[in-house]
Order: structure tokens, then sequence, then C-alpha cells
């Protein structure tokens, strides 16, 4: 990069006045491609196309021509054992 040595400034306010609006424009158009950047790199992403839904069809495809009647098996009954319930000490009721 280029260093820029120093001019002295103009005395005349109009184009020191154009001088700052385009050094204005020149800043607000930087801030703007920083912050697309940055919301490119770190927003939110997704890996979408317009054929990637039909990944998922092909999968489910494959699915359906695989899956078989499934088979049933008898369990026997049984029961649930409830779970002991423990009684909380009376809290006293002085402080100190």
């Amino acid at each position: 990069m280029a260093r820029r040595t120093r001019q002295a400034l103009p005395d005349d306010p109009k184009i020191l006045k154009d001088r700052i609006r385009y050094l204005e424009a020149k800043l607000a158009k930087a801030e703007a491609e920083l912050r697309g950047t940055r919301a490119e790199r770190f927003a939110a992403s997704s890996e979408r196309n317009e054929n990637q839904y039909r990944l998922f069809d092909e999968a489910e495809q494959e699915v359906e021509s695989t899956v078989t009647e499934a088979e049933t098996v008898e369990v026997a009954a049984h029961q649930k054992r409830r779970p002991k319930r423990y009684e909380v000490p009376p809290v006293s009721r002085t402080l100190c």
C-alpha cells in the first residue's frame, strides 16, 4: 500500500466540505463492506441449493423399498414398582 504524503489543506471552505463528504462516503462504503464480510463469515449459514431436496427423496425411496413387514414379539406383562417417598422433617420455627 502506497503511503500518501500529507498535503496542505486548502483554505476554501467549499473544497473542504467536498473533501469531507467524499471521505465520509468512502468511510460509509468501507463500513458497509466490513459489515457484509462479517455477516457472511459469522452469521448463521445453510448449505442449501436447489437440488438438495432430492437427496432426501432418494433416501426415502431406498428406505421404502427395503422396509418389510415388522415382526411382532409378545412381551410378558409386568408390574411397575412405585418409588419410596420419604417424609420431609418438620421445620423449626425458631430462627436463632
